[in-house]
């Protein structure tokens, strides 16, 4: 269960409660399943699955043949990649069991944990009193997969590859025109950050009715580079955060493929005015930013 940070530990007697009791009580039926973390030879983190009924419902109870899932780790060893252990482990033992979906219940308070649950594909199917129930298919989920390609190319790949140019440039060369009807660097610049900023708010809530004639703002704005760069910085996070938090059922692949698409389209043209101007060839490559990298932390990511 939940507690909130600065809280006290429950006590172990909350475990006599009826309503907590049933996940635990003759361990060892038909169905029940679980792992175990240890670190130095004490036990640091668990995960169990247990079949439960329409007339004996769990928290996170969707239906008589889909198990309920439960997990702790122990309040030190939190952070360390431990849960996305036990869930990989645990969905690659329920397949071979021919177990195909897994529910449970969540605090939504709870942001780490919804985040790692969205990551392994739970999607939310309901509400059970303040928590919220959510379901996981366990065939690959190839629409997490699309969610952490995108995410990690727009984060990992386009921001770096922006800031190295941007940091070769002074101000001059940022908001330089090459002629009349063309737009600076910190133009084309501004509208990338415009563009994911709209896609943003996009991804929080769907439904936002967004202002017309984005395709031609390309301001010259002239402000200092390390203004700049820190609009880049925020907006890129706070679209990672967006991006953390959505799960498969929410995914419009059009919008998403589209925001990298033209992201990438745009770098393509930063990088070659940066370095036709400064006459550095940018080696992000040889540097590390490349597909190699790419699919490591993706993999990492999704396991």
């Amino acid at each position: 269960m939940y507690v909130p940070e600065g809280h006290e530990p429950l006590s172990r007697d909350i475990l006599q409660d009826p309503h907590i009791s049933k996940y635990m009580e003759g361990w060892g039926r038909k169905g029940d399943y679980g792992l175990v973390a240890i670190s130095e030879g004490k036990p640091v983190g668990s995960i169990t699955i247990r079949y439960l009924s329409e007339d004996n419902k769990g928290y996170g109870y969707v239906s008589d043949d889909i198990p309920e899932l439960g997990m702790a780790i122990s309040q030190n060893y939190r952070g360390q990649g431990i849960g996305s252990a036990l869930l990989h482990r645990l969905f690659e033992d329920l397949r071979s069991k021919n177990v195909t979906k897994v529910s449970l219940s969540v605090d939504p308070n709870n942001r780490a944990a919804m985040k790692l649950y969205r990551k392994f594909g739970f999607h939310k199917v309901g509400m059970e009193g303040t928590s919220i129930t959510m379901v996981a298919n366990l065939n690959r989920n190839h629409a997490i997969e699309f969610i952490a390609i995108s995410k990690h190319r727009m984060i990992n790949h386009y921001l770096p590859k922006l800031k190295i140019c941007l940091e070769q440039l002074n101000h001059t060369m940022i908001w330089h025109k090459e002629s009349d009807d063309s737009n600076s660097i910190g133009g084309i610049v501004s509208h990338v950050i415009e563009h994911v900023n709209r896609n943003t708010l996009r991804l929080v809530n769907p439904d936002v009715i967004l202002s017309q004639g984005f395709e031609d703002y390309f301001p010259d704005v002239d402000v200092d580079k390390v203004i700049l760069l820190d609009k880049l910085e925020i907006t890129f996070s706070r679209y990672a955060e967006a991006m953390d938090l959505l799960s498969a059922d929410q995914l419009h692949m059009y919008n998403m493929y589209h925001v990298v698409e033209h992201t990438g389209y745009h770098l393509g043209q930063i990088i070659d005015r940066a370095q036709r101007i400064t006459g550095i060839q940018f080696q992000f490559v040889q540097n590390g930013i490349n597909e190699k990298q790419l699919m490591k932390m993706v993999e990492e990511e999704i396991g």
